[in-house]
């Protein structure tokens, strides 16, 4: 809910409140101004909503081409920022 970890440890505990934000999450980079890329890579990404999981992301390759599979609806999701996500050694 109002934690985040970084392999497997946790970093920080979030004050828990009520909010919203018309802003897009950037899951690789910062929304807004200056631009921090991710320098490394993501063994999966969850996001929950209260007690409810929308969002279980992990990373799959189609091909040579790298996406992250959201295992809750189903889909794939590729780059939406410029060129494709690099591909790492298969495990």
């Amino acid at each position: 809910k109002n934690t985040v970890y970084v392999n497997d440890t946790l970093i920080t505990t979030l004050p828990t409140s009520d909010w919203s934000t018309d802003k897009t999450l950037y899951i690789f980079g910062r929304n807004g101004g200056t631009k921090y890329p991710l320098n490394g890579y993501i063994k999966y990404f969850k996001m929950w909503d209260g007690e409810t999981l929308v969002r279980d992301y992990i990373p799959v390759r189609v091909g040579q081409v790298g996406y992250m599979y959201d295992k809750v609806s189903g889909q794939l999701f590729g780059n939406s920022g410029t060129g494709n996500f690099i591909l790492g050694n298969d495990i």
